[in-house]
């Protein structure tokens, strides 16, 4: 059962909600690499490889969770940089 839209998250959820979008962070920054290197094995160019953080970003955007706020993608702004 959700609680209402209104109400204050408890701090126990906002921490099981950190936690699970980092898991989610290290799947991408894995995935990542995985497509820039297998690109690189079948000769696909960088431009032709999807960028997988835009694809996160974009469904965390459209269920209303905006922006996440980690270290790594402060600085770099990149996934496969991380």
């Amino acid at each position: 059962m959700e609680s209402p839209p209104s109400s204050t998250p408890l701090p126990a959820n906002i921490e099981e909600n950190l936690s699970r979008d980092w898991v989610n962070w290290n799947h991408c920054v894995q995935l990542q690499c995985k497509l820039v290197a297998d690109a690189h094995d079948h000769k696909i160019p960088n431009w032709a490889v999807p960028n997988v953080n835009a694809t996160w970003m974009a469904r965390r955007n459209r269920f209303g969770k905006g922006l996440i706020n980690f270290k790594d993608f402060g600085e770099t702004g990149n996934v496969a940089s991380a």
